[in-house]
């Protein structure tokens, strides 16, 4: 960058088109100037960002590497004069190197004010700008150089990196300890918004609430019929549904009377765009099931929701039966539904809201990408499934075809590596960790509350 060698005259221009201005010089050639200033368009180049990590021999050690921002949306207040990133840039950018393009109207000149003195920096599409004095103030110079419009820029980085995870600090509730089974929900009812567990202790399955901001004080449900004990528990628009001892499907508004759904029979499994979907007992001469059981909770119609390849993919489901709801920019793109059977995991998908109607699709994994078969439940998070296994979360951003453990997904510290705690995930991007002895953890992870 240049300083100039004269004093600018500081003024705010109007934003309307000035009239053209003309002369003509010896030759006869005709210079149009303008006398109106404006920015019109923020672009932002190749980026540095620093990394802080650890050597192969355990040092701290700094990584760098570049990126393109140039995907970045700016918001140009003109009546403000104010210009800002709605979506803040990655924790690790080096904001001491802004490398940026600022168009402006009519070829107006562009300049920064020092951050350390009051002198008037001319600006060069290839300069960087130091941005950790934010926001900056940039001056525009009309083409005729009569007048100046000053804008405060600010460019948003994010202050932690959206792959760190927090945890708060674990707290114990007695009624969830020593359970056999626990399975969870969400339930939204009349403005309130509680966690509901289903848990089993001694063959005999009682419901706690609690307010989802809360979690530590709960409320004993005692339900008025025998439910079961592996079904997992649902809720859609204030209504609980699972199943009961004798195999019927069951719904409650108030957790405590339950009641039994005429000629609906099956393994509650979860709700999806707007369906129940459960899962049909198989009798003793048939191995595999070929569907899926869905039931439309707005119009009350049931469906056999065929497999593709049922042949191969037995449904006769051990343990950890979890059905999780896909969506994208808030809408339901696909449903997963995924359980260990006495052959291994098992992962079904089928894609939802789509032009025609779509088939359930097993999911083979390869080995070194498979669920594993210790898992207790999986969940939707953000745009990950996440399971939890021998202490570990492992995650798919693949609708689950796919699983790994991932660095920044981690587990609260001191999580026991072979008791099977539960997982449980709810709208306010929370995880929460269930342990056999009713400790509880919750966590998020930046990206996703983000």
């Amino acid at each position: 960058m240049k300083k100039l060698l004269h004093t600018l005259l500081i003024a705010v221009a109007a934003l309307s088109c000035f009239p053209l201005q003309s002369c003509l010089t010896d030759d006869d050639t005709e210079t149009v100037t303008y006398s109106d200033c404006a920015i019109t368009s923020i672009t932002l180049g190749t980026l540095k960002c620093i990394y802080h990590g650890t050597s192969s021999k355990g040092a701290d050690s700094v990584y760098i590497g570049t990126y393109s921002a140039a995907s970045c949306q700016f918001t140009i207040d003109q009546y403000n004069r104010e210009i800002y990133n709605t979506d803040s840039l990655p924790a690790e950018t080096d904001a001491t190197k802004i490398v940026l393009t600022i168009g402006t109207k009519n070829g107006g000149l562009v300049y920064f004010k020092s951050a350390t003195s009051d002198s008037i920096i001319y600006h060069n599409a290839t300069d960087s700008v130091d941005f950790t004095t934010n926001p900056r103030l940039v001056y525009i110079r009309s083409n005729d150089g009569t007048n100046t419009a000053v804008y405060k820029l600010k460019v948003n980085i994010h202050k932690e990196s959206p792959k760190k995870m927090t945890w708060s600090a674990p707290y114990t509730v007695p009624q969830l300890a020593n359970t056999e089974q626990l399975k969870a929900t969400e339930w939204k009812k009349e403005a309130k918004d509680s966690i509901v567990v289903k848990v089993a202790k001694e063959g005999n399955v009682t419901l706690y609430a609690s307010p989802i901001k809360d979690g530590r004080s709960w409320a004993e449900l005692t339900p008025n019929q025998e439910l079961s004990a592996t079904a997992n528990i649902a809720s859609k628009d204030g209504v609980l549904y699972t199943t009961n001892k004798a195999g019927q499907v069951c719904k409650s508004e108030d957790g405590k009377s339950w009641e039994a759904m005429d000629d609906i029979f099956g393994i509650v499994l979860g709700v999806s765009n707007g369906k129940l979907y459960l899962l049909e007992e198989l009798d003793g001469a048939n191995e595999y099931a070929s569907s899926i059981a869905s039931y439309d909770i707005s119009t009350a119609a049931m469906t056999k929701e065929p497999i593709l390849g049922a042949d191969y993919c037995p449904l006769n489901f051990q343990k950890s039966i979890s059905l999780c709801e896909i969506k994208k920019d808030n809408k339901v793109t696909g449903t997963t539904i995924t359980g260990v059977t006495n052959a291994g995991p098992c992962v079904l998908f089928k894609a939802e809201n789509t032009a025609q109607a779509q088939k359930w699709m097993f999911l083979s994994n390869s080995a070194d990408q498979n669920l594993p078969s210790t898992y207790t439940e999986t969940v939707a998070y953000g745009n990950y499934l996440v399971a939890l296994s021998g202490g570990k979360f492992y995650s798919s951003l693949d609708s689950g075809r796919s699983w790994q453990e991932r660095y920044y997904l981690y587990t609260p510290w001191g999580l026991s590596t072979t008791a099977e705690s539960h997982l449980f995930a709810d709208s306010r991007s929370t995880l929460w960790v269930i342990t056999p002895g009713g400790t509880i953890n919750t966590g998020k992870l930046n990206e996703v509350a983000w």
